[in-house]
Protein backbone atom coordinates (compact mmCIF):
# COMPACT_ATOMS: atom_id res chain seq x y z
CA UNK A 1 0.00 0.00 0.00
CA UNK A 2 1.39 3.34 -1.01
CA UNK A 3 1.93 6.08 1.62
CA UNK A 4 -0.91 8.12 0.08
CA UNK A 5 -3.42 5.27 0.30
CA UNK A 6 -2.24 4.46 3.83
CA UNK A 7 -2.79 8.05 4.94
CA UNK A 8 -6.16 8.17 3.18
CA UNK A 9 -7.25 4.94 4.91
CA UNK A 10 -6.49 6.46 8.30
CA UNK A 11 -8.37 9.72 7.59
CA UNK A 12 -11.89 9.60 9.10
CA UNK A 13 -13.22 12.41 6.91
CA UNK A 14 -11.95 10.74 3.74
CA UNK A 15 -13.49 7.41 4.69
CA UNK A 16 -16.87 9.06 5.31
CA UNK A 17 -16.82 10.89 2.01
CA UNK A 18 -15.65 7.92 -0.05
CA UNK A 19 -17.59 5.11 1.64
CA UNK A 20 -19.12 2.47 -0.56
CA UNK A 21 -22.86 2.81 -1.29
CA UNK A 22 -25.16 0.50 0.72
CA UNK A 23 -28.40 -1.10 -0.36
CA UNK A 24 -31.53 -1.65 1.73
CA UNK A 25 -32.37 -5.22 2.56
CA UNK A 26 -36.03 -6.08 2.07
CA UNK A 27 -38.12 -9.09 1.24
CA UNK A 28 -40.00 -9.58 -1.98
CA UNK A 29 -43.34 -7.88 -2.35
CA UNK A 30 -46.42 -10.05 -1.74
CA UNK A 31 -47.89 -11.68 -4.79
CA UNK A 32 -51.13 -9.72 -4.45
CA UNK A 33 -49.12 -6.51 -4.87
CA UNK A 34 -47.53 -7.42 -8.18
CA UNK A 35 -50.00 -9.77 -9.85
CA UNK A 36 -52.86 -8.20 -11.84
CA UNK A 37 -56.28 -8.69 -10.18
CA UNK A 38 -59.81 -7.23 -10.48
CA UNK A 39 -60.61 -4.06 -8.50
CA UNK A 40 -61.42 -4.43 -4.77
CA UNK A 41 -60.06 -7.94 -4.57
CA UNK A 42 -57.93 -6.91 -1.58
CA UNK A 43 -59.23 -4.28 0.89
CA UNK A 44 -58.06 -2.81 4.17
CA UNK A 45 -59.54 -0.67 6.91
CA UNK A 46 -58.00 2.25 8.75
CA UNK A 47 -59.51 3.31 12.11
CA UNK A 48 -59.50 7.08 12.55
CA UNK A 49 -60.97 8.28 15.84
CA UNK A 50 -63.28 11.29 15.64
CA UNK A 51 -62.13 12.15 12.11
CA UNK A 52 -63.97 12.47 8.81
CA UNK A 53 -63.01 9.93 6.20
CA UNK A 54 -63.45 11.31 2.72
CA UNK A 55 -63.00 9.44 -0.57
CA UNK A 56 -63.25 10.74 -4.07
CA UNK A 57 -66.60 10.29 -5.76
CA UNK A 58 -68.30 8.91 -2.61
CA UNK A 59 -70.23 10.40 0.32
CA UNK A 60 -68.50 11.43 3.49
CA UNK A 61 -68.20 9.04 6.39
CA UNK A 62 -69.18 11.21 9.36
CA UNK A 63 -67.37 10.69 12.64
CA UNK A 64 -66.56 7.00 12.55
CA UNK A 65 -66.09 6.06 16.19
CA UNK A 66 -64.67 2.97 17.72
CA UNK A 67 -67.84 2.21 19.65
CA UNK A 68 -69.90 2.10 16.44
CA UNK A 69 -67.58 -0.32 14.63
CA UNK A 70 -66.24 -2.39 17.51
CA UNK A 71 -67.45 -5.58 15.85
CA UNK A 72 -65.17 -4.85 12.88
CA UNK A 73 -62.01 -4.10 14.90
CA UNK A 74 -59.57 -7.02 15.21
CA UNK A 75 -61.66 -9.13 12.87
CA UNK A 76 -61.17 -10.29 9.35
CA UNK A 77 -64.04 -9.09 7.24
CA UNK A 78 -65.28 -9.69 3.78
CA UNK A 79 -65.19 -7.47 0.77
CA UNK A 80 -67.61 -7.28 -2.06
CA UNK A 81 -67.22 -5.76 -5.49
CA UNK A 82 -69.10 -2.54 -6.10
CA UNK A 83 -70.63 -1.45 -9.35
CA UNK A 84 -68.54 0.82 -11.47
CA UNK A 85 -70.77 3.88 -10.91
CA UNK A 86 -69.98 4.11 -7.20
CA UNK A 87 -66.50 5.42 -7.82
CA UNK A 88 -63.27 4.37 -6.18
CA UNK A 89 -64.36 3.43 -2.66
CA UNK A 90 -62.07 1.74 -0.17
CA UNK A 91 -63.44 -0.48 2.60
CA UNK A 92 -61.45 -0.34 5.77
CA UNK A 93 -60.31 -3.18 8.03
CA UNK A 94 -57.44 -3.38 10.55
CA UNK A 95 -54.12 -3.57 8.79
CA UNK A 96 -52.81 -6.40 10.94
CA UNK A 97 -55.86 -8.56 10.09
CA UNK A 98 -55.93 -7.84 6.37
CA UNK A 99 -55.31 -11.01 4.44
CA UNK A 100 -55.57 -12.50 1.03
CA UNK A 101 -59.21 -13.00 0.09
CA UNK A 102 -60.21 -16.12 -1.80
CA UNK A 103 -63.07 -16.34 -4.21
CA UNK A 104 -65.61 -19.07 -3.30
CA UNK A 105 -66.97 -21.40 -5.86
CA UNK A 106 -70.43 -19.85 -5.93
CA UNK A 107 -68.91 -16.42 -6.64
CA UNK A 108 -71.33 -14.61 -4.32
CA UNK A 109 -69.08 -13.70 -1.40
CA UNK A 110 -65.39 -13.35 -0.76
CA UNK A 111 -63.90 -14.95 2.31
CA UNK A 112 -60.83 -14.33 4.41
CA UNK A 113 -58.89 -16.90 6.48
CA UNK A 114 -59.27 -16.51 10.26
CA UNK A 115 -62.82 -15.15 10.36
CA UNK A 116 -64.20 -14.45 13.84
CA UNK A 117 -67.93 -13.93 13.54
CA UNK A 118 -70.57 -15.11 11.06
CA UNK A 119 -73.36 -12.98 9.67
CA UNK A 120 -71.56 -9.67 10.14
CA UNK A 121 -72.88 -6.50 8.53
CA UNK A 122 -70.24 -4.87 6.38
CA UNK A 123 -70.59 -1.15 5.58
CA UNK A 124 -70.45 -0.23 1.92
CA UNK A 125 -71.13 3.09 0.23
CA UNK A 126 -72.86 1.70 -2.82
CA UNK A 127 -74.76 -1.26 -1.34
CA UNK A 128 -75.31 -0.08 2.26
CA UNK A 129 -74.94 -2.89 4.81
CA UNK A 130 -74.13 -6.32 3.34
CA UNK A 131 -74.94 -9.47 5.36
CA UNK A 132 -72.36 -12.23 5.14
CA UNK A 133 -73.91 -15.72 5.57
CA UNK A 134 -72.57 -18.23 8.07
CA UNK A 135 -71.50 -20.54 5.27
CA UNK A 136 -68.78 -18.09 4.29
CA UNK A 137 -67.07 -18.33 7.67
CA UNK A 138 -63.79 -20.14 7.36
CA UNK A 139 -62.66 -20.17 10.97
CA UNK A 140 -63.72 -18.84 14.35
CA UNK A 141 -61.41 -17.73 17.09
CA UNK A 142 -62.11 -17.37 20.80
CA UNK A 143 -62.86 -13.71 21.72
CA UNK A 144 -60.34 -12.04 23.96
CA UNK A 145 -61.06 -10.22 27.21
CA UNK A 146 -60.57 -6.90 25.46
CA UNK A 147 -63.17 -7.74 22.84
CA UNK A 148 -65.63 -8.85 25.54
CA UNK A 149 -65.03 -5.61 27.45
CA UNK A 150 -65.56 -3.56 24.30
CA UNK A 151 -68.75 -5.48 23.57
CA UNK A 152 -70.27 -4.72 26.97
CA UNK A 153 -68.96 -1.16 26.95
CA UNK A 154 -70.60 -0.46 23.60
CA UNK A 155 -73.84 -2.08 24.76
CA UNK A 156 -73.90 0.13 27.86
CA UNK A 157 -73.07 3.20 25.78
CA UNK A 158 -75.78 2.43 23.25
CA UNK A 159 -78.52 1.64 25.77
CA UNK A 160 -77.37 3.85 28.61
CA UNK A 161 -80.66 5.75 28.94
CA UNK A 162 -82.88 2.63 29.10
CA UNK A 163 -80.37 0.97 31.43
CA UNK A 164 -80.33 4.05 33.67
CA UNK A 165 -84.14 4.14 33.80
CA UNK A 166 -84.29 0.41 34.53
CA UNK A 167 -81.64 0.74 37.24
CA UNK A 168 -83.41 3.65 38.94
CA UNK A 169 -86.73 1.80 38.77
CA UNK A 170 -85.13 -1.32 40.23
CA UNK A 171 -83.54 0.58 43.13
CA UNK A 172 -86.82 2.39 43.86
CA UNK A 173 -88.76 -0.88 43.78
CA UNK A 174 -86.28 -2.54 46.13
CA UNK A 175 -86.64 0.34 48.59
CA UNK A 176 -90.46 0.31 48.34
CA UNK A 177 -90.89 -3.46 48.57
CA UNK A 178 -90.59 -3.18 52.34
CA UNK A 179 -93.51 -0.71 52.42
CA UNK A 180 -95.59 -2.20 49.61
CA UNK A 181 -96.16 -5.38 51.62
CA UNK A 182 -95.83 -4.28 55.28
CA UNK A 183 -97.96 -7.15 56.58
CA UNK A 184 -95.48 -9.73 55.27
CA UNK A 185 -92.29 -7.75 56.00
CA UNK A 186 -92.47 -5.06 58.67
CA UNK A 187 -95.20 -6.60 60.79
CA UNK A 188 -93.56 -10.02 60.97
CA UNK A 189 -90.22 -8.44 61.81
CA UNK A 190 -91.46 -6.22 64.68
CA UNK A 191 -94.33 -8.35 65.97
CA UNK A 192 -94.27 -8.87 69.75
CA UNK A 193 -94.51 -12.46 70.98
CA UNK A 194 -95.80 -13.87 74.23
CA UNK A 195 -95.26 -17.53 75.18
CA UNK A 196 -94.60 -18.56 71.59
CA UNK A 197 -97.68 -16.77 70.23
CA UNK A 198 -98.05 -13.35 68.54
CA UNK A 199 -99.10 -10.82 71.16
CA UNK A 200 -102.46 -9.13 70.62
CA UNK A 201 -102.94 -5.40 70.90
CA UNK A 202 -104.84 -4.54 74.06
CA UNK A 203 -108.28 -2.96 73.89
CA UNK A 204 -106.90 0.14 75.61
CA UNK A 205 -104.24 0.76 72.97
CA UNK A 206 -106.67 -0.04 70.15
CA UNK A 207 -109.02 2.61 71.54
CA UNK A 208 -106.18 5.14 71.74
CA UNK A 209 -105.16 4.36 68.15
CA UNK A 210 -108.70 4.84 66.84
CA UNK A 211 -109.00 8.12 68.77
CA UNK A 212 -105.80 9.42 67.12
CA UNK A 213 -107.17 8.61 63.66
CA UNK A 214 -110.42 10.36 64.55
CA UNK A 215 -108.60 13.46 65.80
CA UNK A 216 -106.60 13.42 62.57
CA UNK A 217 -109.89 13.34 60.59
CA UNK A 218 -109.10 9.96 59.03
CA UNK A 219 -111.53 7.19 58.26
CA UNK A 220 -111.03 4.60 61.01
CA UNK A 221 -112.27 1.77 58.79
CA UNK A 222 -109.32 1.50 56.40
CA UNK A 223 -105.82 2.63 55.45
CA UNK A 224 -104.22 2.19 58.89
CA UNK A 225 -103.97 -0.75 61.26
CA UNK A 226 -102.13 -1.28 64.55
CA UNK A 227 -100.41 -4.29 66.10
CA UNK A 228 -98.42 -5.05 69.24
CA UNK A 229 -94.69 -4.57 68.67
CA UNK A 230 -91.55 -4.82 70.75
CA UNK A 231 -89.41 -1.80 71.59
CA UNK A 232 -90.07 1.37 73.52
CA UNK A 233 -91.87 3.72 71.09
CA UNK A 234 -94.14 3.32 68.03
CA UNK A 235 -92.96 2.76 64.47
CA UNK A 236 -94.75 2.30 61.18
CA UNK A 237 -94.36 1.23 57.56
CA UNK A 238 -96.48 1.12 54.43
CA UNK A 239 -98.35 3.50 52.16
CA UNK A 240 -101.91 4.36 53.27
CA UNK A 241 -103.45 4.53 49.80
CA UNK A 242 -102.06 1.15 48.66
CA UNK A 243 -104.25 -1.95 49.06
CA UNK A 244 -102.01 -3.30 51.85
CA UNK A 245 -102.32 -0.01 53.76
CA UNK A 246 -100.04 1.18 56.56
CA UNK A 247 -99.22 -0.78 59.73
CA UNK A 248 -98.19 0.94 62.97
CA UNK A 249 -96.57 -1.00 65.80
CA UNK A 250 -97.38 0.09 69.36
CA UNK A 251 -95.03 -1.23 72.09
CA UNK A 252 -96.21 -3.01 75.21
CA UNK A 253 -94.96 -0.31 77.59
CA UNK A 254 -97.76 1.94 76.30
CA UNK A 255 -100.14 -0.24 78.33
CA UNK A 256 -98.58 1.19 81.48
CA UNK A 257 -99.61 4.46 83.09
CA UNK A 258 -97.97 6.51 85.85
CA UNK A 259 -100.51 5.02 88.29
CA UNK A 260 -100.23 1.46 86.91
CA UNK A 261 -96.68 0.53 85.80
CA UNK A 262 -97.38 -3.22 85.78
CA UNK A 263 -96.87 -3.37 82.02
CA UNK A 264 -93.16 -2.67 82.68
CA UNK A 265 -92.35 -3.93 86.14
CA UNK A 266 -93.80 -7.37 85.45
CA UNK A 267 -91.34 -7.82 82.57
CA UNK A 268 -87.66 -8.72 82.68
CA UNK A 269 -85.27 -6.48 80.74
CA UNK A 270 -81.61 -7.38 80.23
CA UNK A 271 -79.00 -4.73 79.36
CA UNK A 272 -75.45 -5.92 78.65
CA UNK A 273 -76.45 -9.35 79.91
CA UNK A 274 -77.62 -8.00 83.31
CA UNK A 275 -81.19 -7.83 84.54
CA UNK A 276 -82.52 -4.38 85.36
CA UNK A 277 -83.46 -4.13 89.05
CA UNK A 278 -86.59 -2.00 89.26
CA UNK A 279 -86.19 -1.27 93.00
CA UNK A 280 -82.84 0.52 92.55
CA UNK A 281 -82.42 4.23 91.83
CA UNK A 282 -81.26 3.67 88.25
CA UNK A 283 -84.03 1.10 87.73
CA UNK A 284 -86.66 3.53 89.02
CA UNK A 285 -85.38 6.27 86.70
CA UNK A 286 -85.48 3.88 83.77
CA UNK A 287 -89.04 2.77 84.65
CA UNK A 288 -90.24 6.39 84.88
CA UNK A 289 -88.72 7.12 81.44
CA UNK A 290 -90.74 4.27 79.88
CA UNK A 291 -94.12 5.34 81.27
CA UNK A 292 -96.04 7.88 79.15
CA UNK A 293 -99.25 9.74 79.77
CA UNK A 294 -102.19 9.32 77.40
CA UNK A 295 -101.38 12.64 75.68
CA UNK A 296 -97.78 11.58 75.06
CA UNK A 297 -98.96 8.23 73.70
CA UNK A 298 -101.36 9.97 71.31
CA UNK A 299 -98.60 12.29 70.10
CA UNK A 300 -96.21 9.37 69.47
CA UNK A 301 -98.84 7.53 67.43
CA UNK A 302 -99.91 10.69 65.59
CA UNK A 303 -96.28 11.38 64.69
CA UNK A 304 -96.03 8.03 62.87
CA UNK A 305 -99.39 8.60 61.14
CA UNK A 306 -98.19 12.03 59.96
CA UNK A 307 -94.90 10.60 58.64
CA UNK A 308 -96.70 7.96 56.60
CA UNK A 309 -99.31 10.46 55.41
CA UNK A 310 -96.55 12.79 54.17
CA UNK A 311 -95.22 9.98 51.96
CA UNK A 312 -92.10 9.37 54.03
CA UNK A 313 -91.41 5.89 52.61
CA UNK A 314 -91.66 7.14 49.02
CA UNK A 315 -89.46 10.17 49.70
CA UNK A 316 -86.78 8.01 51.31
CA UNK A 317 -86.98 5.48 48.46
CA UNK A 318 -86.63 8.21 45.81
CA UNK A 319 -83.25 9.40 47.13
CA UNK A 320 -81.22 6.44 45.83
CA UNK A 321 -82.55 6.59 42.20
CA UNK A 322 -82.05 10.36 42.19
CA UNK A 323 -78.40 10.00 43.23
CA UNK A 324 -77.87 7.12 40.78
CA UNK A 325 -78.98 9.40 37.93
CA UNK A 326 -76.74 12.08 39.39
CA UNK A 327 -73.70 9.81 38.97
CA UNK A 328 -74.25 9.77 35.21
CA UNK A 329 -74.76 13.54 35.16
CA UNK A 330 -71.57 14.04 37.17
CA UNK A 331 -69.59 11.79 34.83
CA UNK A 332 -70.82 13.43 31.61
CA UNK A 333 -70.36 16.94 33.01
CA UNK A 334 -66.81 16.34 34.21
CA UNK A 335 -65.81 14.77 30.90
CA UNK A 336 -67.22 17.73 29.00
CA UNK A 337 -65.51 20.24 31.28
CA UNK A 338 -62.09 18.61 30.99
CA UNK A 339 -62.67 17.53 27.36
CA UNK A 340 -61.72 13.92 27.89
CA UNK A 341 -64.81 12.30 26.39
CA UNK A 342 -62.53 10.62 23.85
CA UNK A 343 -59.35 10.87 25.87
CA UNK A 344 -57.25 8.09 27.39
CA UNK A 345 -59.08 5.28 29.14
CA UNK A 346 -57.17 5.93 32.37
CA UNK A 347 -58.38 9.53 32.62
CA UNK A 348 -61.96 8.52 31.88
CA UNK A 349 -61.74 5.82 34.54
CA UNK A 350 -60.52 8.36 37.11
CA UNK A 351 -63.45 10.65 36.21
CA UNK A 352 -65.89 7.76 36.63
CA UNK A 353 -64.48 6.98 40.07
CA UNK A 354 -64.81 10.65 41.06
CA UNK A 355 -68.42 10.64 39.80
CA UNK A 356 -69.18 7.56 41.90
CA UNK A 357 -67.67 9.25 44.94
CA UNK A 358 -69.76 12.38 44.39
CA UNK A 359 -72.85 10.22 43.98
CA UNK A 360 -72.17 8.42 47.29
CA UNK A 361 -71.65 11.69 49.16
CA UNK A 362 -74.81 13.10 47.58
CA UNK A 363 -76.75 10.03 48.70
CA UNK A 364 -75.62 10.34 52.32
CA UNK A 365 -76.31 14.08 52.53
CA UNK A 366 -79.64 13.93 50.68
CA UNK A 367 -81.00 10.95 52.63
CA UNK A 368 -80.09 12.60 55.93
CA UNK A 369 -81.66 15.90 54.85
CA UNK A 370 -84.88 14.15 53.79
CA UNK A 371 -84.99 12.16 57.04
CA UNK A 372 -84.55 15.27 59.21
CA UNK A 373 -87.17 17.18 57.21
CA UNK A 374 -89.65 14.35 57.74
CA UNK A 375 -88.87 14.32 61.47
CA UNK A 376 -89.55 18.03 61.91
CA UNK A 377 -92.57 18.03 59.62
CA UNK A 378 -94.24 15.01 61.28
CA UNK A 379 -93.68 16.55 64.73
CA UNK A 380 -95.22 19.81 63.55
CA UNK A 381 -98.26 18.04 62.06
CA UNK A 382 -98.83 15.92 65.18
CA UNK A 383 -98.42 18.86 67.57
CA UNK A 384 -100.79 20.99 65.47
CA UNK A 385 -103.74 18.65 66.10
CA UNK A 386 -104.43 20.22 69.48
CA UNK A 387 -102.71 21.82 72.43
CA UNK A 388 -102.88 18.54 74.37
CA UNK A 389 -100.99 16.79 71.57
CA UNK A 390 -98.29 19.50 71.72
CA UNK A 391 -97.91 19.08 75.49
CA UNK A 392 -97.77 15.34 74.98
CA UNK A 393 -94.99 15.86 72.42
CA UNK A 394 -92.86 17.80 74.91
CA UNK A 395 -93.37 15.06 77.50
CA UNK A 396 -92.59 12.34 74.95
CA UNK A 397 -89.20 13.82 74.02
CA UNK A 398 -88.33 14.61 77.64
CA UNK A 399 -88.92 10.95 78.50
CA UNK A 400 -86.82 9.77 75.50
CA UNK A 401 -83.92 12.02 76.59
CA UNK A 402 -84.21 10.75 80.15
CA UNK A 403 -84.28 7.13 78.93
CA UNK A 404 -81.15 7.65 76.82
CA UNK A 405 -79.26 9.22 79.72
CA UNK A 406 -80.19 6.22 81.86
CA UNK A 407 -79.09 3.79 79.17
CA UNK A 408 -75.81 5.69 78.92
CA UNK A 409 -75.16 4.71 82.55
CA UNK A 410 -76.49 1.15 82.32
CA UNK A 411 -74.58 0.27 79.14
CA UNK A 412 -71.22 1.55 80.38
CA UNK A 413 -68.57 2.26 77.74
CA UNK A 414 -70.86 1.31 74.88
CA UNK A 415 -73.53 3.67 76.18
CA UNK A 416 -71.08 6.57 76.30
CA UNK A 417 -70.19 5.91 72.67
CA UNK A 418 -73.86 5.76 71.61
CA UNK A 419 -75.55 8.49 73.68
CA UNK A 420 -74.51 12.03 74.49
CA UNK A 421 -74.80 13.46 77.99
CA UNK A 422 -77.91 15.39 76.85
CA UNK A 423 -79.63 12.20 75.68
CA UNK A 424 -79.17 12.74 71.95
CA UNK A 425 -77.76 10.02 69.72
CA UNK A 426 -74.23 10.38 68.47
CA UNK A 427 -74.02 10.26 64.65
CA UNK A 428 -72.85 6.98 63.18
CA UNK A 429 -70.16 8.79 61.14
CA UNK A 430 -68.95 12.28 60.32
CA UNK A 431 -71.05 12.44 57.13
CA UNK A 432 -74.23 10.90 58.52
CA UNK A 433 -76.92 12.27 60.86
CA UNK A 434 -80.00 10.28 59.89
CA UNK A 435 -82.40 11.79 62.42
CA UNK A 436 -82.85 15.22 63.92
CA UNK A 437 -81.61 15.66 67.53
CA UNK A 438 -84.28 15.03 70.14
CA UNK A 439 -83.50 18.31 71.90
CA UNK A 440 -84.16 20.35 68.75
CA UNK A 441 -87.37 18.42 68.06
CA UNK A 442 -88.57 19.16 71.60
CA UNK A 443 -87.63 22.83 71.27
CA UNK A 444 -89.61 23.01 68.00
CA UNK A 445 -92.76 21.82 69.75
CA UNK A 446 -92.16 24.26 72.62
CA UNK A 447 -92.06 27.02 70.00
CA UNK A 448 -95.53 25.99 68.83
CA UNK A 449 -96.89 26.16 72.35
CA UNK A 450 -95.59 29.71 72.77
Amino acid sequence: MTPARSTEAKCVICRRLRKAPEGQRMSDLPAERVEPSPPFTYCAMAIVNNKRLNTKGSPKFTKLKLRNIYHIVRMNIWSCCLDSQSGPVQDYIPRQTAGRMSQPEDGNHATVPGLVQPNLLIPSVALGWISIPQSSVAKRTKPTDTMAFLKYAVMVQKYRTPLLIAGCAGVFSAQMFYHAFPKNTYRKLYQAWNKGEPANLSDKLESVFQQVLKDYSFDTSGGYSAFASFGFHPGGAGVPWLPSGAHIGIPANFNSTPNDPDGITNRTIFINGKEVQWDTDIGTAFKDALVFSTEAQKFAIAREVARLELGGPMLNAAVAPFCLAGVMVYGVTLKQIFRIHTGPVLFRGVVNVVALGLGAVSYFLTSDAVGQWLDYKSDHCAASVSKDYAKGGVEFYDKILSRNRTLRVLMGQKGEEMYASTGNLFPASLLRLKHAPYTSRRDGILGLLK
